[in-house]
């Protein structure tokens, strides 16, 4: 995906790309990293501070965790 040109909205459905960047420099707890999921559909739920908007907070759809991708990490969800 391009970067965005505003903040996307909450709620704002996705899906990761099936290969997953890389997580250096992401201020973010480990224990939050470890829950990225590769070509999992989900739904924004905030941008991460601190990140310029380049980094965002997704409820994954099994409604039980929450991780971050970067902007370039997914594809808006349209099915």
């Amino acid at each position: 995906m391009k970067q965005p040109e505003y903040i996307l909205e909450i709620g704002t459905k996705i899906r990761t790309h099936a290969k997953l960047g890389d997580t250096a420099g992401m201020l973010v707890p480990q224990s939050v990293l470890a829950q990225r999921k590769a070509d999992a559909v989900g739904a924004i739920c905030g941008a991460v501070a601190g990140h310029g908007g380049d980094v965002y907070g997704v409820l994954h759809d099994d409604d039980t965790t929450i991780s971050v991708y970067c902007f370039d990490e997914f594809e808006l969800d349209t099915a």
